[in-house]
């Protein structure tokens, strides 16, 4: 069933998903490729939780091995084991969560800039 059917028999807009949902596979012949949709629950109550965002990459990354155990055969073993870790170092950097576009991602440049621009002129006041 191609992606263009499967999301016309369902819309999503009409959708409210309970628990992960796992769609797929999608196989794209001409491109050599197959795709495993993945849908996570929101809930309005979560929204405003502090550890919104750690709950989200641990239900994205329960469902990402439960594909590559279950549908593709796969050792999950190390990546099981590996899954705290890889949520802390995401969680560590917010440009991993909002994009190096982000207005969080451009401030931390800027103070970057200032704090190297700072250092060099305190290095040059040394000296003189």
């Amino acid at each position: 069933m191609s992606a263009k059917r499967r999301f016309k028999r369902r819309p999503l807009h009409e959708q409210h998903f309970e628990q992960t949902e796992i769609w797929g596979p999608t196989v794209f012949r001409k491109e050599k490729d197959v795709e495993y949709t993945l849908f996570l629950p929101y809930y309005d109550k979560e929204n405003d939780s502090p550890d919104r965002h750690k709950r989200a990459l641990v239900r994205l990354l329960d469902a990402i091995i439960h594909v590559l155990h279950t549908f593709l055969e796969m050792d999950t073993t190390a990546l099981e084991k590996q899954r705290d870790r890889i949520i802390a170092d995401i969680l560590a950097d917010p440009s991993m969560l909002y994009g190096p576009d982000s207005d969080w991602a451009r401030m931390r440049k800027i103070n970057k800039n200032l704090h190297v621009l700072m250092r060099e002129s305190k290095k040059s006041q040394k000296r003189q």
